[in-house]
């Protein structure tokens, strides 16, 4: 309550703080906006009450409870004037929220405050641990025909992959081979091998 009448008597004088205000001491003069991050929604209260977790405020004298966090932001404290991005690698699908959700294997994302799950890694592009921020390329020599990939896989012998983010491995051209598995280019076979793969000459030719 508080009183800013000279001359009054009788504590029926004294007047309830409004909506947004209040007092927590005898005898004032005034009653006390409720600061941003906080709120007060009845009259004659002496404390405000904070903004509670998914929440924010940056008014004054708030009236009201205070501002769901929106989707792609989060807030984890209580009595907070704003709401926190989510940052590149998580997510927020859900309002008021008080944490972010880290992109799960296979998916990756850039972008702040994300309110979408994250994309799905394209053909030839893997992420194998959670809370990625982009898809890393298969490097050549190994190739990732599905979407949505944790790990590439190394081409098999006398086929290749020669560039990075190969959907497929191809096979060496007749005549020529690769010595071992995951090879980025083929090699002509040597004297003495002919044909796929670069077999050995029989006995007598």
């Amino acid at each position: 309550y508080f009183l800013e009448t000279v001359g009054s008597y009788g504590d029926t004088s004294c007047v309830a703080c409004p909506l947004g205000f209040v007092q927590n001491v005898t005898g004032e003069a005034f009653c006390l906006p409720c600061t941003p991050g906080s709120y007060n929604d009845q009259v004659g209260m002496a404390l405000c009450l904070n903004c509670a977790v998914g929440r924010s405020s940056l008014f004054l004298a708030r009236t009201m409870e205070c501002t769901v966090c929106s989707k792609g932001l989060y807030q984890n404290e209580n009595g907070a004037t704003t709401c926190l991005n989510c940052i590149p690698g998580k997510y927020q699908d859900q309002p008021e929220a008080n944490n972010c959700t880290r992109c799960p294997v296979a998916r990756a994302s850039s972008t702040t405050a994300r309110k979408t799950e994250c994309d799905s890694c394209t053909k030839g592009r893997y992420q194998s641990t959670a809370g990625g921020t982009d898809c890393l390329d298969c490097l050549p020599g190994q190739k990732l025909a599905k979407t949505g990939g944790t790990g590439c896989t190394l081409c098999k012998r006398n086929t290749i992959a020669r560039g990075a983010k190969s959907k497929k491995c191809t096979k060496c051209d007749i005549g020529s081979y690769t010595i071992e598995e995951g090879a980025a280019a083929c090699i002509n076979c040597g004297a003495g091998r002919y044909g796929e793969g670069c077999q050995e000459c029989p006995e007598g030719w």
